[in-house]
């Protein structure tokens, strides 16, 4: 929720489209298991789109300064601007290859439908926001995906460890089609900050090949990106925050059977963002 806010979103549009990358049987295995995941951020969209109808949201934070105009990347106080006063629906997209036949199969969800409540259901129909759907789609995200969304997240991606995320990387810079004027917001999660910073050097890596118009095989690491680990100014200005401990992370320590000695594991733990696109 609070990453909307640090992306500064906003969209004229009546549609607010989401893509969640790399999900798997955890978030969509069940419809419970879907509502369970995003129906928390459907009813805090829908509260927030309510109160702040036809305003614009102002807050004051300590980190990057992230206009989706992709002008500025200051750190330090600054305002940021937010609106979403025109959504009447938002459509969560799951992607992945992992995701279930039985979550592709089960169709739309709507995480707003009305209750056997009848004040539930004059809320709902007086609301600004009419519907908050999911849909699942099995795939890898550069394989399928052709429209571009508002704002792309990555829960605890390892990017660092899987080299389908390079072509992913290399497709979501090469998106055109610029919505409300402006880059892909792309948010990214992990389990530790060390694995967020070394999330944070294949980006930086790729999103330098992709704006130098570099190919493959050519002073290139193991990921198939630049071996160059110093991020260059206009990579640089593609960043909305970089890899830091995330405040709203799980605080509830992760059993993990290949952890590195000394590091703990959260949910979500770490996160940054970068705006992708040409």
């Amino acid at each position: 929720q609070h990453a909307l806010f640090q992306s500064s979103l906003s969209s004229s549009s009546s549609t607010f489209t989401i893509h969640l990358i790399g999900c798997d049987h955890v978030e969509c295995q069940t419809e419970k298991d879907l509502r369970l995941s995003f129906s928390p951020l459907a009813r805090w969209m829908k509260t927030y789109i309510d109160n702040k109808h036809n305003t614009t949201f102002t807050t004051t934070t300590s980190t990057t300064n992230t206009y989706m105009t992709f002008n500025t990347n200051h750190h330090h106080n600054s305002q940021q601007q937010s609106t979403l006063a025109n959504v009447q629906k938002i459509q969560l997209v799951l992607i992945g290859p992992n995701i279930p036949e039985v979550a592709v199969k089960r169709g739309p969800i709507d995480l707003l439908s009305p209750t056997s409540s009848k004040n539930d259901n004059t809320l709902i129909s007086q609301s600004p926001l009419k519907s908050c759907t999911v849909t699942c789609q099995q795939c890898l995200y550069h394989d399928h995906i052709t429209t571009q969304p508002h704002l792309a997240i990555a829960f605890n991606a390892g990017i660092w460890g899987y080299d389908e995320w390079k072509a992913t990387l290399e497709y979501m810079m090469q998106m055109d089609t610029r919505i409300e004027n402006a880059r892909l917001p792309f948010i990214i999660t992990a389990y530790t900050l060390q694995e967020a910073q070394d999330d944070a050097d294949v980006i930086e890596e790729c999103i330098e090949n992709s704006l130098l118009g570099n190919t493959r095989g050519n002073g290139k690491n193991e990921n198939g990106c630049s071996s160059n680990i110093t991020t260059p100014p206009f990579a640089i200005k593609r960043l909305l925050w970089k890899a830091e401990i995330n405040p709203f992370g799980s605080r509830k320590k992760r059993v993990t059977t290949t952890a590195v000695e000394g590091r703990i594991y959260h949910e979500n733990g770490a996160w940054q963002a970068w705006f992708m696109g040409k």
